[in-house]
Order: C-alpha cells, then structure tokens, then sequence
C-alpha cells in the first residue's frame, strides 16, 4: 500500500501500523511496547521501517531494470543504446538499494537485542 491509502481497521488480534511507504499488521505482542526502553525499539522499528521502503525501491529498480531489456530487445536502433544505459543504471542502484536493506536488517536486530 501506498502512503496514499489509509490504514483499514485491523482484526482483533492484529495492531496496524502506517508509515509513509507501506502498511505493516503485527501481532499484539510485536507492537511497540510502552515502556521505558521504548527508545530503543522505536530505533529498531525505525529501522526496519526503512529496510522494507529500501528493499522496495530494489523491487522497482529490478522492474524497472526489466523494462529497459525489454526495450533494448524491442526497441528501434536509437533507443537501444540509451536502453542498455538504463539497464546498467538500474541494475547498480538495485544491487545498492538491496545492499543497504540488508544491512538495514542487521542494524534493526541489534537495535531490538
């Protein structure tokens, strides 16, 4: 979901979560717990957050990716070599995005230990 769309009532057993790329639905016990080191796993839910938004970047860029190959197949001799510019390009911010998601990951897990 986008940060367009609103965050629809949850069941019972779900909380819902909003941020400004997607929609999250955690259990109770995987909420933010209201306590004193709350800090420390906004940090983590922060985090994580940011890791999904990256990842998903990474899942547009590789679309985007395919869109540029299919051009390059298709496409008449004038786009072809501005198609294979941006299959390049997009192949490397993929490959980046994907790369700091990961490590994103990591950090959150520390961030919740």
């Amino acid at each position: 979901m986008t940060h367009f769309q609103r965050c629809q009532p949850a069941a019972k057993a779900e909380v819902c979560l909003m941020n400004t790329a997607n929609v999250e639905k955690l259990r109770p016990e995987q909420a933010l717990p209201q306590s004193v080191g709350a800090e420390r796993y906004s940090l983590g839910d922060e985090l994580w957050s940011a890791a999904i938004d990256l990842e998903g970047a990474g899942d547009v860029m590789d679309q985007l990716h395919g869109l540029f190959v299919a051009i390059r197949k298709l496409g008449s001799e004038d786009t072809v070599q501005l198609a294979l510019i941006g299959q390049y390009l997009t192949e490397e911010w993929s490959d980046l995005l994907s790369g700091k998601a990961q490590r994103s990951y990591a950090k959150a897990e520390e961030a919740k230990q």
